[in-house]
């Protein structure tokens, strides 16, 4: 049965890497006016692949529940971009292109990640909230004012719309255990495969800097897979940008930018804390575009439209489904009916906070304070230490070496870090490594590379190799506590659970259901909500009491 489960799930994330590959493989002549030349380009075409299917579920899912329909819909549209572009004709040559190393790369990968999708899934939110987001999307489209019957559903995440759009083919809902396997894939080939076997010709610093992403890479595989984590591509996507970036400030890579603009899409429709890795961005770009007198040339016309009409989709989803632009922050909000309260919002966001600051009670939390509470807690916060203590204390080494040692390089290095300090510093205020661990290791691994490319001078690869796997092994034998933990954990696959749920009409006559006991509402039927009566007392449902026609307080009650 294990046998069959891998081989199952090993499938599934071939047929992700390939499926995504060919929708940016069809989109690339398009969008780069058939530079046939530059086709085989693995990051691009995948991240293309990824926005496009992105923007489709967004259109499609303001008028229709995420369907096979809609699958089969823009499998279409992709076939017909691919005859226009001409891809299609050259799709029977992608295998004479790629070297078969890489395919043994990408499927000895696969195996082992479909391995470890045999471990119990995760996060907890996936009970929570994660699997009822999913099943909304499949059931209905886009519903207003979902956040009104329960504060987590007011989140968007791209991912989890993904994912929705195979569930439709597998009544086991295999693509919940497999779907993130494909950012690690991604990862994998970024920060092992071209460094290391492949012949593409990259500066020496660049190629230091993707094996030094590994060890977390290898950690995520354990910590934050199978399952459906927001933070798994978001850790990604900051990871890739900085490459980007570094490409763009030492090795003047123009085009760079086109892809630093997808990129920065994808992260923030996967997890709003990633709008902290843009406002980072954003005084270095400016800075750098005037200094180098970087033109709007260099930005396609068709990246930029795919980019923002991306992302305009993804705030109106937000402004549907809660009211608010950029939920749960309530400083921009939407005179609409089905609006959530002010307060509940309000408290999502401080819950957060306090949660990430160990505050188990919000009445005792202060959002308010900062010095003392950072001098007390900062080393007790929750959050796994590794993830924050490696990167800083390499960092912290990388910076004292290239003061002392590299003063010529300083200016490019600062710039280098600059963009990760937005995040370190908000990290300071929601110490949730979670959050913000991505902008650490952009921090200490930028900083390091300098010191040891100018090692390597004298010393073998192999040694840096070696170096690599020990802080790999390391980086996972410690929990999130910092407290060791068996490296060869058990792997058998946990069935979703069902639960005991209780059906309630509340003082509106709105009917849902809610779990017994605990707060995860996991696959129960729709609407479920573990919501407390204080919260859910005042709710209804718009017109006829149909669930498609969302959730709204009350006019008297708001």
């Amino acid at each position: 049965m294990i046998i069959y489960q891998i081989l199952f799930a090993t499938i599934s994330i071939i047929f992700l890497f390939s499926y995504y590959y060919t929708i940016g493989f069809f989109l690339y002549p398009i969008l780069f006016c058939n530079k046939k030349e530059s086709r085989i380009r693995l990051n691009e075409n995948i991240f293309l692949g990824l926005i496009a299917n992105i923007l489709f579920l967004y259109s499609w899912n303001l008028f229709f529940p995420i369907n096979g329909k809609g699958f089969l819909i823009f499998i279409l549209i992709c076939l017909l971009i691919g005859i226009k572009s001409g891809s299609l004709n050259d799709i029977k040559n992608i295998a004479v292109r790629f070297r078969p190393k890489f395919f043994i790369f990408i499927i000895t990968i696969s195996i082992w990640l479909g391995f470890l999708s045999n471990n119990s899934i995760g996060p907890y939110d996936l009970g929570l909230y994660h699997l009822q987001v999913i099943k909304w999307a499949e059931s209905f489209h886009v519903i207003k004012g979902i956040g009104n019957l329960h504060h987590r559903l007011g989140y968007s995440c791209s991912s989890w719309l993904l994912t929705s759009q195979f569930n439709v083919f597998f009544e086991t809902k295999l693509f919940l255990w497999t779907h993130g396997a494909i950012y690690l894939l991604i990862g994998f080939i970024n920060f092992l495969y071209v460094p290391v076997f492949s012949k593409i010709q990259i500066k020496k610093s660049e190629k230091i800097i993707r094996v030094l992403y590994l060890p977390i890479l290898v950690n995520l595989c354990f910590s934050s897979f199978p399952g459906t984590s927001s933070d798994l591509p978001v850790f990604l996507f900051t990871s890739i940008i900085s490459l980007y970036y570094f490409k763009f400030i030492c090795c003047k890579e123009n085009n760079s930018l086109n892809m630093i603009f997808v990129i920065l899409v994808l992260g923030v429709s996967s997890k709003l804390t990633f709008g902290a890795v843009i406002i980072g961005l954003i005084i270095p770009f400016t800075f750098i575009i005037i200094k180098r007198m970087v033109t709007l040339n260099y930005l396609n016309r068709g990246i930029i439209l795919l980019s923002f009409s991306t992302f305009i989709l993804w705030s109106c989803r937000n402004v549907i489904m809660t009211g608010y632009l950029l939920y749960p922050y309530a400083g921009i909000s939407f005179p609409v009916e089905w609006k959530m309260d002010r307060s509940k919002v309000e408290r999502e966001k401080n819950q957060v906070i306090a949660y990430a600051r160990e505050y188990a009670d919000l009445k005792v939390f202060d959002n308010k304070e900062r010095l003392s509470w950072y001098l007390n807690k900062i080393i007790r916060v929750q959050h796994r230490k590794i993830e924050i203590y490696y990167p800083l204390i390499i960092g912290i080494f990388g910076l004292f070496y290239s003061i002392v040692f590299i003063k010529k390089n300083l200016y490019q290095i600062i710039i280098l870090v600059l963009p990760s300090l937005v995040p370190i510093f908000l990290w300071i205020q929601i110490p949730g490594s979670r959050f913000f661990s991505s902008s650490f290791w952009w921090f200490g691994i930028m900083l390091l590379a300098f010191p040891i490319t100018r090692m390597m001078k004298n010393l073998n690869y192999i040694y840096f190799y070696l170096l690599i796997i020990i802080l790999s092994i390391s980086v996972q034998t410690f929990d999130r506590l910092g407290s060791p933990k068996n490296f060869f954990p058990m792997y058998i696959r946990s069935k979703i659970p069902n639960i005991a749920i209780q059906k309630i009409t509340n003082a509106k006559g709105m009917t849902y259901f809610s779990p017994k006991d605990g707060d995860q509402c996991w696959d129960s039927p729709l609407p479920c909500s573990p919501e407390q009566k204080f919260w859910i007392k005042n709710i209804i449902q718009n017109n006829k009491n149909e669930l498609k026609r969302g959730f709204k307080l009350k006019k008297s009650d708001k």
